[in-house]
């Protein structure tokens, strides 16, 4: 009766811990699923809508738009936040999905535009910068 009791414990002890534990919970995501891109082109307006997993939080500062080798001006629509990174000091951050809005009228042609950003999970690792080129 003892070890029954025993093995009990340690059954229920395991399992609150394995409930409780962050490291086994969360899944950690690579670098494609961590942030998501789409775009959506309306009358006046390009946007590049920005899609975060869990956890998942994009650097303010390291956010570049390019095209023809000159740097378009842009719109953050999404909540920008202050975080004391592990990496470059005081920072801000998007930690939730948000939108980089653009004026067609700003766009020199029909060339692609480039876009720049980096991305860390939880302010333990970062991801290595992102460049992609965006059709519209």
């Amino acid at each position: 009766m003892y070890l029954i009791k025993k093995i009990v414990i340690l059954i229920m002890t395991f399992s609150i811990y394995l409930s409780s534990s962050d490291s086994i919970n969360d899944h950690v995501p690579n670098s494609k699923e961590a942030i998501s891109i789409y775009t959506d082109k309306k009358k006046e307006t390009l946007e590049i809508i920005f899609k975060l997993h869990k956890g998942v939080y994009v650097y303010k500062n390291k956010i570049k738009v390019k095209q023809e080798d000159l740097m378009k001006p842009f719109i953050i629509l999404g909540e920008i936040t202050f975080i004391k990174d592990n990496f470059f000091g005081t920072q801000p951050i998007l930690e939730k999905d948000f939108i980089l809005s653009f004026n067609l009228s700003d766009i020199i042609s029909k060339d692609d535009i480039y876009l720049e950003y980096q991305g860390c999970f939880k302010n333990s690792f970062c991801y290595s910068k992102e460049e992609k080129e965006i059709s519209y």
